[in-house]
């Protein structure tokens, strides 16, 4: 289940149509031989406030306009009707994304509802990775600062190290997708003027890319994921992207997140090392604490 996830629950359906055409044509190679398992395929169902993913995906099978903050339905009874029916029947997973500023206590109780009723139906977890009785896997994309809201409302979700990167942002991708469009006149010559213009319009996107790079170094996506299944090493994380893996911790880590003997653990949140405080007997963040 997707909530404000749209471009990940495309993602799922494109898999899914192709796991269902390979299913099929292996299918009929075997010709009456063993048959396939079915329910190999990943069904998904987004939901989200945009009335406008309507014109993609017109059944309520794949999506329910809804307010994921109070779970409220917008539609008539049939979206909320397909959601209860959708958990009941084995839900494997919650993924949400939201915006920044909604309040983590409200979809703290909005996990905590789903979980429950799909919590009463077996869940189809694969032997690697478990989940507490009663619940169902979450992937909660937050902030690491709001961690200590995220686990008074749900105990249960670790936060991993890594961080979640948007394409379409300024900041938060890690520069990756940094691209400089320059416009074009639609005449053939240019006058000295309009090559003037020219010339001065792309030394401003050029200075506008530096202070984007410069940005970047000094603040780093702050987006991380939270979630319930363990255990946290069956995340793997590139090490390309500055990752490495913790034999103490068992799990992954940024390069720069120093495991500390005393404190038991990775401390860092935000990328930085973080250095142990005697006077505070715990890791703080650089220049914090004059120790």
């Amino acid at each position: 289940m997707c909530l404000g996830t749209p471009r990940l629950h495309e993602a799922l359906l494109l898999h899914d149509s192709r796991t269902r055409k390979e299913r099929d044509q292996e299918k009929e190679r075997e010709e009456g031989e063993s048959e396939i398992q079915q329910g190999e395929g990943i069904e998904s169902l987004l939901l989200d406030m945009d009335e406008r993913y309507k014109v993609f995906y017109p059944s309520v099978d794949t999506f329910v306009r809804c307010n994921i903050n109070n779970l409220y339905f917008f539609d008539d009874e049939k979206g909320e009707a397909r959601v209860w029916r959708y958990l009941q029947e084995g839900c494997d997973g919650i993924i949400l994304d939201p915006p920044y500023g909604v309040m983590a206590d409200t979809l703290c109780d909005t996990i905590r509802k789903l979980s429950q009723l799909a919590g009463t139906q077996p869940a189809r977890h694969s032997q690697n990775r478990t989940v507490k009785e009663g619940e169902v896997g979450v992937l909660w994309c937050f902030p690491y600062y709001l961690e200590e809201r995220v686990r008074e409302g749900l105990p249960s979700l670790r936060m991993l190290d890594y961080r979640v990167c948007y394409e379409n942002h300024n900041f938060f991708h890690d520069g990756r997708t940094i691209e400089t469009v320059h416009s074009k006149d639609s005449i053939g010559e240019e006058i000295p003027q309009m090559k003037a213009k020219r010339r001065k319009r792309r030394k401003l996107e050029k200075a506008r890319e530096k202070r984007i790079k410069r940005a970047m170094k000094k603040q780093r996506s702050p987006i991380r994921i939270f979630t319930n299944v363990m255990p946290l090493s069956i995340f793997e994380m590139p090490k390309e992207e500055g990752y490495r893996f913790c034999e103490a911790c068992q799990k992954h880590v940024d390069r720069n997140n120093t495991h500390c003997a005393l404190c038991g653990c990775c401390p860092s949140k935000d990328g930085r090392t973080w250095r142990h405080c005697d006077l505070c007997n715990k890791c703080v963040k650089p220049g914090m604490c004059p120790s």
